[in-house]
């Protein structure tokens, strides 16, 4: 039995592009299980090989996460 108050984030997806040292023209999702459905926001590979060091790419990921925080809100309760 999981309980209801674990969270879990992880990448969906990144396989071998985990240790890659080049950016790819993908895109992954990152996953929060913290009920019984998750949410997942999508993330482009530039935006991982250059987070947080360009402030406009922080801009984007911020706005994303915030995206994946109000769809965990708003999430109808079991």
């Amino acid at each position: 039995m999981r309980p209801d108050s674990s969270l879990i984030i992880r990448w969906r997806g990144l396989g071998e592009f985990a240790n890659s040292r080049t950016v790819a023209k993908a895109s992954f999702d990152l996953v929060l299980h913290g009920g019984p459905k998750g949410v997942s926001g999508r993330f482009p590979d530039l935006w991982i090989v250059c987070y947080p060091d360009d402030p406009e790419i922080v801009k984007l990921v911020e706005a994303e996460m915030d995206s994946m925080c109000e769809k965990a809100v708003n999430r109808p309760t079991p």
